[in-house]
């Protein structure tokens, strides 16, 4: 990635959400009218973005992060947290939500998340930002789905043309997004990073034509190796071998190594190769 090899000495912006996860430890999920019982329950501050800058801020890799934040408890508990992340957030009115993630014995988790004014993304949002200090971009699908104002698609179109690249991490809700936000952000030639079955879903929206549409593609795909797609040339990294015991942010994390990666000057392959060993470490963590 010759471009990101220029750009060393340049840093990440993020915009996005930064919530409060809150884990639930079940044996298995629930079906319908069944009453069970939770084995533990424990809080930790999450987001898509703010994973990623979590990881940006472990490998000292300079980054901004521009993220909203309400009151009330969850919005407390942000505030404090972020403080930890050398992070400012951005007032706004409202009370914040919380995601509840399920957590079965293997590891495997389900998501529901309560939005709140941790997703009322202000039209200023930007204001202070100049695209020459960036390198990257990095947006996540949750957070274009939830801006209802649309400054994260224009602030993606705008810095792109300032030679900003585009790190897209669309999530499992990729099929939700509006056609035309999700045409203009692949206008900017994205870097995608995306698991095989959220590939799989937009390719097939697309009608086949996702590569084309992108600077790179990264595929992760559980413990099987991570697909690097730049140039026409696919590369397959192996991962590590890990028990899994939590997999809450793992795919943020790996896609936060990924850009720290890129802006110490390494290849896209490398720095996949690297982002593997933090998301195996991350996996392997219990909460």
């Amino acid at each position: 990635m010759k471009e990101a090899e220029q750009k060393t000495k340049r840093k990440v912006l993020l915009a996005g959400s930064s919530c409060v996860d809150v884990h639930v430890y079940i044996d298995h999920l629930p079906e319908k009218e069944e009453d069970i019982n939770a084995s533990d329950m424990i809080l930790t501050p999450g987001g898509c973005a703010r994973n990623a800058a979590e990881v940006l801020k472990k490998e000292n890799v300079p980054f901004t992060f521009l993220t909203p934040q309400g009151s009330g408890t969850f919005g407390d508990f942000m505030r404090d947290h972020l403080k930890s992340l050398d992070v400012t957030p951005v007032d706004v009115p409202g009370e914040n939500g919380a995601c509840f993630c399920l957590v079965t014995p293997e590891g495997d988790r389900t998501f529901l998340t309560v939005h709140g004014a941790e997703y009322d993304f202000p039209e200023d949002l930007f204001d202070h930002t100049d695209p020459k200090d960036y390198a990257f971009l990095y947006l996540s699908g949750i957070d274009v789905e939830a801006d209802q104002s649309g400054v994260l698609t224009a602030s993606a179109e705008r810095f792109a043309k300032e030679g900003v690249r585009l790190f897209f991490a669309p999530g499992p809700r990729i099929t939700h997004l509006n056609k035309n936000v999700l045409e203009l952000l692949l206008s900017c030639r994205p870097v995608l990073h995306l698991n095989r079955r959220e590939y799989e879903a937009l390719n097939r929206r697309l009608e086949g034509h996702l590569e084309e549409k992108t600077y790179a593609l990264i595929i992760t795909n559980g413990a099987s190796p991570v697909e690097v797609r730049e140039n026409k040339v696919r590369t397959f990294c192996p991962t590590l071998p890990v028990v899994q015991k939590d997999g809450t942010g793992a795919g943020d994390a790996h896609a936060g190594a990924v850009l720290a990666g890129l802006c110490r000057g390494e290849d896209l392959v490398t720095s996949v190769l690297h982002a593997n060993k933090v998301s195996a470490e991350k996996i392997s963590k219990a909460r």
